[in-house]
């Protein structure tokens, strides 16, 4: 008859950890030393929340120089798709600005005021190619009161369409009116 040695000492099968010097604390011990259990943790990691099928993330909208080409185009537009919201354009050296707006059309055609800082002028705006389009000269003061703040106000009745370049994009601004000086 054959003896199995686990049977003599007495102990049930299968239990052989808890009598073993190693206990599951030092095996924990040793998993983190070895940066091992950040992982299996991050495995049973809580997930955030999910955000519900119907919500939409907003478009990033950002201010993109095109200075390669004819025109120079200074565009706000969503990268890598067809949405544009506001363009500046100019013919190199021309000394004149043209301002499009691709979401006013609610204020059409017709007589428009600009204002930048304290400065004003009136201007016409025009459908052109599904926008609403003004031109001024570059160094009129409303354009240079814009190259240093940024903010130009459209104002037409009680109708007001801001365009803010704001203080990250100043310098493409100001690049933009660079090309265009006469």
């Amino acid at each position: 008859m054959t003896h199995d040695r686990r049977r003599q000492s007495g102990r049930p099968q299968g239990q052989l950890w808890q009598s073993h010097p190693v206990t599951l604390l030092n095996m924990m011990a040793g998993l983190i030393l070895l940066g091992l259990a950040p992982a299996a943790y991050a495995q049973n990691a809580p997930m955030p929340p999910a955000r519900p099928a119907n919500s939409t993330v907003a478009p990033q909208w950002v201010w993109t120089l095109y200075a390669d080409g004819e025109p120079i185009v200074l565009a706000q537009e969503i990268p890598d798709t067809p949405q544009l919201k506001t363009t500046l354009e100019c013919e190199p050296r021309s000394g004149r600005v043209r301002l499009s707006l691709y979401d006013a059309a609610d204020m059409g055609n017709g007589p428009v005021v600009l204002h930048s800082g304290p400065q004003s002028v009136a201007s016409e705006m025009q459908t052109v190619r599904r926008r609403l389009s003004t031109s001024l000269p570059a160094d009129h003061p409303v354009f240079i009161a814009f190259l240093g703040n940024g903010e130009m106000k459209l104002v037409r009745e009680d109708m007001v369409k801001t365009i803010m370049v704001g203080p990250q994009n100043l310098p493409l601004l100001r690049r933009f009116a660079q090309a265009c000086a006469g």
